[in-house]
């Protein structure tokens, strides 16, 4: 692992980004109204990355959430899925150091992951046909998540979701 790998893990890890292991009730079962955005792959794999494209822009969204100036993330298990895949097949990144970041996203307090069960799935699988292709089903299953949890703002540098009429795609904080 080089030493920029290390960095970048142990800035993850030290920042305690990111979870809830356990099912979060949907807002109208508890009647709380948290604020949440959903926090797409391109984000977690652009600040976990220095070489990223993305990467201050990532890391200026993932720390505005670490300290609580943008509302809670919201992510998904197959978001984790994602991420740990890119990262992972990267050059001077590694499979190892992929795993970290996944680990590093379930264990913050302010984020909240959502696993997908078979609703869910099926949900988005009813969905993914209105968007002829435009959308993976990982992108689908992130929509299908927010509406359930009226998340209405989505950090991702992924102009596929522009076409998600309901939902308002951001770069920046």
């Amino acid at each position: 692992m080089s030493s920029r790998q290390r960095s970048s893990c142990k800035d993850l890890r030290d920042r305690e980004i990111l979870h809830t292991s356990k099912r979060l009730a949907r807002p109208c079962e508890t009647g709380e109204r948290r604020t949440l955005i959903f926090v797409d792959a391109t984000e977690w794999v652009g600040d976990a990355d220095r070489n990223d494209d993305f990467h201050d822009a990532s890391h200026q969204l993932v720390e505005s959430i670490r300290v609580g100036s943008s509302p809670v993330g919201l992510t998904t298990d197959f978001i984790i899925d994602e991420t740990v895949t890119i990262l992972g097949k990267r050059k001077g990144f590694g499979a190892s150091a992929a795993a970290q970041v996944a680990k590093a996203i379930l264990a913050s307090p302010r984020v909240v992951t959502v696993f997908i069960d078979e609703s869910m799935l099926n949900e988005s699988l009813g969905v993914y046909a209105k968007y002829n292709g435009r959308l993976s089903l990982t992108d689908v299953v992130s929509t299908v998540v927010m509406k359930r949890y009226s998340v209405k703002e989505i950090f991702s540098h992924d102009s596929d979701f522009d076409v998600v009429s309901e939902i308002r795609r951001t770069t920046k904080p």
